[in-house]
C-alpha cells in the first residue's frame, strides 16, 4: 500500500474541525497520516486536534505564526508530507468513508498522476444534494482554460511528484485557487475522475469565499491573467471574451459597476460578433438566465418540490386540499364558520369595492385609513394562493425561487406581506424572513400565521417603523407597488435596507380603465409612473422574471442618478406606454400565423 497524506488546513475552525479529522479516521483505506496545518488561529483548534492525537498518532500539527491563507497552509503540509500521494481536505469538508480508497484505485487502474471526484453540497436551509462537478478525464487543459470548473480540493488526490513538479499552489491567488491548481497540474498530467462522491463540501459557513462577490471577481481575473496567454494560443478570442464577460458579471453581481463596465468593453473588444447571444438576449429576457453567468451552481429544487413546498405551507400537510386549510387558518383567526369563510373568500372583491366607495380618496391620509383597516384582501389573497396550488400551478415566488438559485440564502424582506404565504415560503427555503406592511391588521394577522407554525421572524410597520440598513439580500413586493403613494421616498427606503448587490424585485398590476369597478382602490393605471424612479434611486435593471421586474443595487453618483433619471422620464410616459400597447398589439396580430416557425427559432437560440 502507498501512504497518503491527507493535509487539512485550518483558520480559526475548532468548531467543525472534530469531525473533518474523524472522516479520515474512519476511511476505508487506512494507510495514511494526516497534516494538520494552523494558520495562525486564536481560537480552540490546537487544543482539539491535540486531543485526538493523543488516541492516533498518524495526526500531527503545525502552525504559521501569522494568518498567511488557505494556499500556504496548503503549502506547508504539502512540503512536510511523507506520503507519495496527497489529498486537500478542507476543515470545514468531511470525507465519505471510501473516499481515499476509490480515489486511489481510479489512480492505481488509469495509471494517473491527479484524480477529482464528484461531492455532495451541503448549503444553509437546504437538504443535502450532489454538486454536479463535471466529469473531466483525460487531457483535460483546454477544458480548464475553457470553463473555471469546479474542480474543488476536497476531492483531489495527487502524487506528491506531481505537486513538486508544478511548484507547489500559488499562495498570491485570492480566489478560485482550485482551478488555478488543476490547470497548472493539467499542463503536464491527464486526469481520473470518480462519479460517485468523496466528500460533502459545507458551504453554510459566513465566512466562505462564495459570499464576497468582491473577492470572487478579483481572484478570477487573477487565474484568468496569469493564463490569458496560454488561453490565447489554446483556444482564441472568443474565450478570452467569454473569460472578461464572466468577470463582469461577477462584478455586476457585487454591485461595483465600474469594474463591470470595464470588462465588458473589454469583452466586446475581443469578441464583437456574439450574434446568438445577442439574438438570444432580445429573445429570452428571465433574470435566471443572466444570472447562471455569475455560477455554476446546480439547482437545488425541481419546480414540482417548490410546488410542493408551496402547498405545505397553506396545508401544513393536515389537509389536502389547500382550500380546507385556509378557510381552517381564517376562521380560527376571526372566530368565523367554515361557510362564512368560504363566502368572503368569494366575495373579497365585491366586499373591498363597497369598503372604497364608503371610504373618502380625496387625500393621502383617507387612502391609508382605507388600506389600513382592510381584512378582506387577505380572505381574497388566500383564496388565490389556494387556487394556484389546487391547480398546480406556479405562484410568482416559485418562479423567483428557481431563478434565484444560484444565490445563498440569506435575509429576506417581504414588503407588503399581505397574508404572510410568500414569506413562508421564503422561509422554508431557508431564507431568514422580515416583513414590513402599512397595514396594521395583516401584520397580526401574518405574525399570528408565524407563531401557530412555531417560526421566528422580524415585523416592521412601514409607516412607523425604520428599516434596518445594508440588510436585505433579497426584498419581494409582491402586488404592492401600486398601492403606494410616494414612489421616490419607498424606493430610497427599500434602497438603503438593502445590501450591496441586493435584488429587489415587484410586480405592477396597474388599475384596469376598461373595468374600474374591480380594480379602483389602486392608485396607478400605468407601469411608468413607478418605473421612472427606480434607476435613478440606485438600481440597474436586470431582465424580468416572467411579468416581475428584477433590479439590483448598484452604487450610482449624482450626475450619474441624475442622467439615467431624466432618460427614464423621457422613456417611461404616458405617450409612450400608449405607443408601445398599440405596437404590440398590432405586431401580434402580424405575427399570429407564424407562430409555429417563431418557436422554432427561439428554440434554437435556446440551444
Amino acid at each position: 500500500m502507498s501512504l497518503i497524506s491527507v493535509v487539512i488546513p485550518a483558520y480559526k475552525r475548532s468548531h467543525v474541525i472534530e469531525k473533518a479529522l474523524r472522516s479520515v479516521l474512519e476511511q476505508t483505506y487506512q494507510d495514511f497520516e494526516i497534516i494538520v496545518v494552523d494558520d495562525g488561529s486564536k481560537d480552540d483548534t490546537e487544543s482539539v486536534v491535540a486531543s485526538l492525537s493523543k488516541e492516533e498518532p498518524r495526526i500531527r500539527y503545525l502552525c504559521h505564526d501569522t494568518n498567511r491563507g488557505a494556499q500556504a497552509a496548503r503549502n506547508t503540509g504539502a512540503k512536510a508530507a511523507q506520503g507519495e500521494w496527497i489529498a486537500f481536505l478542507d476543515s470545514d469538508d468531511y470525507f465519505t468513508p471510501n473516499s481515499l480508497e476509490i480515489r486511489f484505485s481510479v489512480a492505481r487502474k488509469e495509471k494517473v498522476k491527479v484524480v477529482h471526484s464528484e461531492c455532495k453540497v451541503l448549503r444553509k436551509g437546504k437538504s443535502i444534494t450532489a454538486y454536479e462537478i463535471p466529469a473531466l478525464h483525460g487531457s483535460v487543459y483546454r477544458e480548464l482554460l475553457t470553463d473555471s470548473g469546479p474542480i474543488l480540493f476536497s476531492g483531489l488526490l495527487i502524487a506528491k511528484e506531481a505537486i513538486e513538479k508544478v511548484g507547489y499552489l500559488d499562495e498570491q491567488i485570492i480566489s478560485y485557487q482550485d482551478w488555478d491548481t488543476a490547470i497548472r497540474l493539467a499542463k503536464y498530467y491527464p486526469f481520473g475522475f470518480v462519479p460517485e462522491s468523496t466528500f460533502v463540501y459545507d458551504c453554510r459557513g459566513d465566512d466562505t469565499i462564495s459570499q464576497n462577490m468582491v473577492r470572487e471577481a478579483e481572484g478570477y481575473s487573477q487565474v484568468f491573467n496569469k493564463h490569458f496567454w496560454e488561453i490565447v494560443k489554446q483556444l482564441g478570442p472568443r474565450i478570452v471574451a467569454c473569460h472578461y464577460r464572466n468577470i463582469a458579471n461577477r462584478y455586476q453581481s457585487a454591485g461595483n459597476q465600474n469594474y463591470a463596465r470595464l470588462y465588458q468593453i473589454l469583452s466586446f473588444l475581443w469578441w464583437p460578433l456574439r450574434l446568438k447571444t445577442i439574438c438570444r438576449q432580445l429573445f429570452y429576457t428571465t433574470v435566471g438566465e443572466q444570472m447562471s453567468m455569475v455560477t455554476n451552481c446546480v439547482t437545488q429544487h425541481t419546480r414540482q418540490e417548490l410546488l410542493d413546498i408551496w402547498r405545505h405551507c397553506l396545508t401544513e400537510d393536515r389537509f389536502i386540499d389547500p382550500h380546507e386549510g385556509i378557510f381552517d387558518e381564517l376562521g380560527k383567526y376571526f372566530g368565523l364558520s367554515s361557510e362564512k369563510v368560504r363566502w368572503i373568500c368569494e366575495n373579497s372583491v365585491d366586499i373591498t369595492n363597497e369598503e372604497w366607495r364608503k371610504t373618502g380618496q380625496s387625500t393621502p391620509d383617507e387612502i391609508y385609513r382605507f388600506y389600513q383597516a382592510q381584512t378582506y384582501w387577505i380572505f381574497g389573497t388566500l383564496r388565490r394562493n389556494a387556487d394556484q396550488a389546487k391547480q398546480n400551478l406556479e405562484h410568482p415566488a416559485i418562479a423567483i425561487a428557481l431563478a434565484l438559485e444560484h444565490l445563498s440564502t440569506g435575509h429576506h424582506l417581504d414588503f407588503g406581506c399581505g397574508a404572510g404565504t410568500a414569506s413562508l415560503f421564503f422561509n422554508a427555503l431557508g431564507w431568514q424572513t422580515s416583513l414590513t406592511d402599512v397595514s396594521e391588521t395583516a401584520m397580526n394577522f401574518v405574525r399570528w400565521r408565524f407563531e401557530q407554525r412555531g417560526l421566528q421572524s422580524a415585523f416592521h410597520n412601514f409607516e412607523t417603523d425604520q428599516l434596518p440598513p445594508n440588510t436585505y439580500d433579497l426584498i419581494t413586493a409582491f402586488d404592492v407597488m401600486v398601492c403606494v403613494q410616494d414612489i421616490p421616498t419607498v424606493l430610497h427606503r427599500l434602497h438603503q435596507s438593502l445590501k450591496p448587490g441586493g435584488y429587489l424585485i415587484f410586480n405592477i398590476v396597474p388599475r384596469n380603465l376598461s373595468e374600474p369597478t374591480t380594480t379602483q382602490w389602486l392608485l396607478y393605471d400605468a407601469h411608468y409612473p413607478i418605473i421612472r424612479h427606480v434607476r435613478q434611486t440606485g438600481f440597474r435593471r436586470l431582465p424580468n422574471i416572467i411579468s416581475y421586474y428584477c433590479y439590483q443595487k448598484i452604487d450610482r453618483s449624482a450626475l450619474n442618478a441624475s442622467a439615467v433619471g431624466s432618460v427614464d422620464h423621457m422613456i417611461h410616459n404616458r405617450f409612450e406606454t400608449g405607443v408601445r400597447k398599440y405596437v404590440r398589439n398590432h405586431v401580434r396580430k402580424l405575427l399570429l400565423p407564424y407562430k409555429e416557425e417563431s418557436n422554432k427559432i427561439r428554440t434554437w437560440l435556446s440551444r
